[in-house]
């Protein structure tokens, strides 16, 4: 064994994983273009119906490697893709009824490796190069979720239980109204600018310390409303899945695009529950605004970790669909 068998069976694996991921790439751009041109069919349908739609077909990309082999072993035609070449140092014939090239000088290496080139130098394994930006693109961006995740977690420990009375008391009416069940805590940091939710098995509301002082009665209930709707609609969950689905199709631009998409239709139909329950967008989309002009930079890493959205443009975003569906 020396550095060159093992760069040869790194660039083999290369070569094995460019091809899947080619496969999965145009599979996959096939099947979000489909599901963007069906947001485009049901632009006019309620948000949360659109939300859930296209949550459903995004979440099932991972599958489609295990459908295509499934209609494959049931003899379904399959429209065939560029397949890239084989141009390592070492060869690996992993199908002996494939024809090797004529001008391919064969040599006994373990009885399985055809050697191609007699001087190896990096650029000699190119699939092996690929293997380690593909590697390292897939650990970078799981790496930001876990940075996000552990974020949220220490930024839990560093906070206290709210004890306004009147702020828990509104958030237990907003619950009953919801017909909400489920438990949740509700915490105030100093290190947040705004209210979010985070949480599955045990939801918690964030809130910023001193955050509704300057708000009354009415908009603390949209706010507690908008929160809660997030537990009610399990969105935590489904945007932590979404984030990892997300970071493995992290190569593919329309993956971004419909993650994006799905963040929005998120929080517009939290917005949507609240104003079916208030019956006051007007009101609620000045709040919005209100809120959005003391916001800071977006915060990318509780974007791609968790699918919170705290950025200025979100929520200037938000305000205007309201007012939108106002109109």
């Amino acid at each position: 064994m020396n550095t060159i068998y093992f760069l040869s069976l790194a660039d083999n694996a290369g070569y094995t994983l460019i091809r899947f991921l080619l496969s999965l790439f145009w599979q996959s751009s096939i099947v979000l273009l489909g599901a963007l041109g069906l947001m485009y069919v049901l632009r006019h349908y309620r948000t949360s119906i659109r939300h859930a739609v296209l949550t459903t077909i995004f979440l099932s990309i991972p599958l489609i490697p295990i459908l295509s082999g499934f209609a494959g072993y049931l003899g379904i035609p399959q429209a065939s893709f560029f397949v890239p070449p084989e141009i390592g140092y070492f060869v690996f014939d992993t199908n002996p009824v494939k024809p090797l090239n004529a001008e391919v000088i064969q040599t006994v290496y373990n009885s399985n490796i055809t050697q191609t080139q007699p001087i190896p130098s990096i650029f000699t394994f190119p699939y092996a190069i690929l293997l380690l930006i593909m590697i390292s693109g897939f650990l970078s961006m799981f790496f930001i979720v876990a940075t996000g995740r552990r974020r949220i977690g220490l930024l839990l420990k560093g906070s206290n239980v709210v004890s306004n009375v009147n702020v828990v008391s509104t958030f237990d009416d907003a619950a009953a109204r919801l017909g909400l069940r489920r438990g949740y805590s509700l915490v105030e940091s100093s290190q947040i600018e705004t209210p979010f939710t985070s949480g599955t098995r045990k939801p918690v509301v964030f809130l910023p310390v001193g955050f509704f002082d300057d708000l009354c009665g009415l908009e603390i209930t949209d706010i507690a409303l908008h929160e809660l709707a997030h537990i009610k609609r399990y969105d935590s969950l489904w945007l932590t899945l979404i984030s990892i689905c997300r970071a493995l199709l992290f190569f593919n631009p329309l993956a971004w695009l419909a993650a994006g998409l799905i963040l929005r239709l998120t929080e517009q139909s939290c917005d949507d529950m609240v104003i079916d329950a208030t019956g006051n967008p007007a009101d609620y989309a000045r709040m919005l605004t209100r809120i959005a002009e003391n916001l800071s930079n977006r915060r990318l890493i509780m974007e791609l970790s968790a699918g919170i959205v705290l950025s200025r443009k979100a929520f200037i975003k938000r305000v205007r669909n309201i007012l939108s569906a106002k109109g």
